[in-house]
């Protein structure tokens, strides 16, 4: 994918590919169980945590507040530049 080959270059840090991963994960499964982007029902909040390999939504929660974080170092390091993250 793009993203191992700019990781194998140099150009992006290895922590992105796990940022990565959850946040596609987050958006292709948000989009079905949170379809407005709000908050999700009790049901769909655990749904949504199991689709993205976590044990329940405050570990999700948790981990996309992480992987923005790597997400918005990344971008200060590559375009010298900070990344607004709230």
């Amino acid at each position: 994918t793009a993203i191992d080959a700019l990781i194998e270059a140099g150009l992006m840090p290895a922590e992105m590919m796990d940022a990565h991963d959850l946040l596609t994960d987050v958006l292709v499964a948000g989009r079905l169980l949170a379809p407005g982007g709000g908050e999700p029902p009790s049901a769909a909040s655990r749904a949504l945590a199991r689709a993205c390999q976590r044990d329940n939504y405050a570990e999700l929660t948790h981990d996309i507040a992480v992987a923005r974080k790597c997400v918005a170092a990344a971008w200060c390091d590559i375009f010298d530049q900070p990344l607004e993250t709230e």
